[in-house]
């Protein structure tokens, strides 16, 4: 496969009417993922997430989750708008942002593929999500997904204030979207015009993040401020945890491993992680850019993450899924887009 243009990208615009096509699909998709969320977590029905949902209102819930506003006001407005109970509104909100999720996925994967190959990121997004559920109450994962694909998308089409827009209601929603200013950084850092002075380049590319992402940060910044005295959910450092875990759960029998939580990061992609790197220099522009983020992330998740839930992979697939697809997909059903 040659070397993608960039700048004489062939790139096909979703229309409403396959997006209209497609909805009954991924609303299935949706309802699948809804069934297995709910069977997989009891505590949504025995009154802690009532409890949880409470706290939050009140600002006195943990600094981490307090800090992630627009998970629990979302619920909150459909729950006064549709008299719906705590448990009822999330179960709408979660239905609702994973439907949204992966009509977002594909519109944003057709400035690569074709249809078939949009939908077919879509379905693998969908099957992988399944490895993700667990006993948890982290509601702001449906809504962060939705916020990091477009995100990605206006960072690839150079639409700088969407950029700093859903940055900022990212970071309301889950810091974790905060990483997406690294890719904002190295793909800017490629596109500008070359020059006798590169270091130049490199400050002017970042430059313009840092002042893009100033409200997001700004905002992160001013939460965690506010909720500073608010307990820590989980402690924020887990590295010795996370490596004692990974090592115990890959040294253990190999049948096990379908109940160790710790092996769930790395299956939940499996070949894929391998996949998008093979021919990295084929790949197009954008794509490789966003894949140096990922060790950013993957680093920041060891840190204070807890590894063991692996839903916090998943807004890596709106980079791993198509980067490893087009390794797969002929040049001529794929598009060019940098």
């Amino acid at each position: 496969m040659s070397e993608p243009s960039p700048d004489r990208a062939s790139v096909a615009a979703v229309s409403p009417r396959e997006l209209l096509w497609l909805a009954p699909l991924y609303a299935t998709f949706a309802f699948i993922q809804l069934k297995l969320k709910l069977a997989a977590t009891p505590a949504w029905f025995d009154g802690k997430l009532d409890k949880n949902h409470g706290k939050l209102l009140d600002f006195v819930y943990t600094n981490n989750e307090q800090s992630r506003i627009l998970q629990f006001y979302v619920p909150e407005a459909l729950r006064q708008v549709f008299d719906l109970s705590v448990p009822e509104a999330y179960l709408v909100q979660r239905a609702l942002l994973v439907f949204a999720g992966f009509m977002v996925m594909h519109a944003y994967c057709r400035g690569w593929f074709d249809r078939a190959g949009a939908a077919l990121c879509v379905s693998v997004l969908a099957a992988v999500m399944a490895l993700s559920h667990m006993n948890d109450l982290q509601e702001s994962a449906p809504l962060l997904m939705v916020m990091f694909v477009l995100c990605l998308w206006s960072i690839r089409e150079h639409r700088e204030l969407g950029y700093a827009l859903t940055l900022l209601i990212g970071a309301m929603t889950n810091e974790t979207v905060l990483v997406l200013a690294a890719v904002h950084f190295f793909f800017n850092a490629e596109k500008l015009p070359a020059s006798g002075a590169d270091l130049w380049r490199v400050v002017k590319a970042a430059l313009r993040t840092f002042a893009l992402t100033v409200p997001a940060f700004g905002y992160t910044l001013f939460i965690r401020y506010v909720t500073r005295d608010n307990e820590h959910l989980g402690g924020a450092w887990h590295l010795p945890d996370n490596l004692h875990g990974i090592a115990g759960a890959f040294t253990s029998d190999p049948l096990t491993w379908h109940r160790r939580h710790y092996t769930f990061f790395v299956f939940i992609f499996g070949p894929l992680w391998i996949y998008a790197y093979l021919g990295w220099r084929e790949k197009p522009l954008f794509l490789r850019a966003a894949s140096l983020m990922v060790p950013l992330f993957l680093g920041a998740h060891m840190l204070t993450g807890i590894i063991l839930e692996s839903r916090q992979m998943l807004p890596l697939g709106a980079v791993i899924i198509p980067m490893a697809l087009w390794s797969f997909l002929k040049p001529s059903q794929a598009m060019t887009r940098g």
